[in-house]
Parts: C-alpha cells; structure tokens; sequence
C-alpha cells in the first residue's frame, strides 16, 4: 500500500534527520530522542505527501477523463448536427420535387419538424461551447472542440437555409 510505504520511508528519514539533529543539540540523550519525534513527525508528514500526490493524481486523471468526453462529444455533436442538416435538405427536395401543391397542414407539420432539428442542433452546438468554457482544455484540445463547433454552426446555417427556402416555396 502507498500509504504504509510513504510512512516506513518517512518514518527512516525522519528518524534519521532526528539523529543527527538530537546528536548535534545534546549528544547521545539528543540522539536518541530526537530519533523518536524524527520519525514520527516524518511518518505523518510523509502520509499527507502522500495523500496530496494520490489526490492531485485523481483530479488529473478525472479532469483527462472530462477533457476526452468533450472531444468525443464535441465529434458526435457535430456529425449528428450534419445528418440533421442533410435530413432537413432530403426533405425539403422530396417535397418540391413532387410537384404537388403543399396543403397547409403539411406545411406547419414540415415547419414545425424543421424548427425542431434546428433548436437541437443550437441547444448541442451550446452546450458543448459551455462545456469547452467550464473545463478549460489545453489549447490543441480546444482548437479540436472548435472546429467541431465550427462544423456544427455550418450544419446549422444550411438548415437555417432550408427553413428559408421553405417559406419562400410556400409563400410564393
């Protein structure tokens, strides 16, 4: 176990330093208990060392965990964001490609779905900007979570396009 290891060594050193600190200050009776306080003092400092460096290697790991989680995320988002916009484009065509006048029902439930992929797609590219902000990646990772971003706010530029063109063709 770290712990009983980190102790065992603190508790040689400080026993050691003791040594020669009691030898220095009052001889032999010096030696000896300042051998005693030594290693006591040096195991219970080197347990906190200890617990510190254990702690500090835990929020390490678990800040590489988040840091990874947002890329990925950040990945995902934005090719979930370009198959909506692709979805939203498919639509759209199959619908003026048929030719058939579009009956105001369809036009709303049309309307109504697009407005739907479109806020998803600003609520991901959101929330992974808010996630970016909050964990503060080094510089090469934010970069990465960027351009995802990027492609996700040019996803939504053509959905944004389509919704136009939507309401153009049913106005006109």
């Amino acid at each position: 176990d770290v712990f009983q290891q980190a102790e065992r060594q603190g508790m040689v050193l400080g026993g050691l330093r003791g040594v020669l600190i009691g030898a220095l200050v009052d001889g032999e009776r010096g030696a000896l208990a300042g051998a005693f306080l030594g290693a006591i003092f040096g195991a219970s400092y080197s347990v906190s060392a200890a617990d510190r460096l254990l702690q500090e290697r835990d929020e390490f790991l678990n800040r590489q965990e988040i840091i990874e989680s947002i890329l990925s995320s950040s990945k995902l988002a934005a090719d979930r964001s370009a198959e909506d916009a692709e979805l939203v484009t498919s639509a759209l065509d199959a619908q003026t490609l048929s030719g058939e006048e579009i009956d105001p029902e369809t036009f709303m439930q049309f309307t109504e779905s697009v407005a739907v992929v479109r806020r998803a797609v600003e609520l991901r590219a959101v929330l992974i900007e808010e996630a970016l902000r909050e964990a503060a990646p080094p510089e090469a990772e934010a970069e990465q979570v960027k351009l995802e971003i990027a492609r996700q706010l040019e996803s939504l530029r053509k959905i944004r396009e389509q919704e136009e063109a939507w309401s153009k063709l049913s106005n006109g």
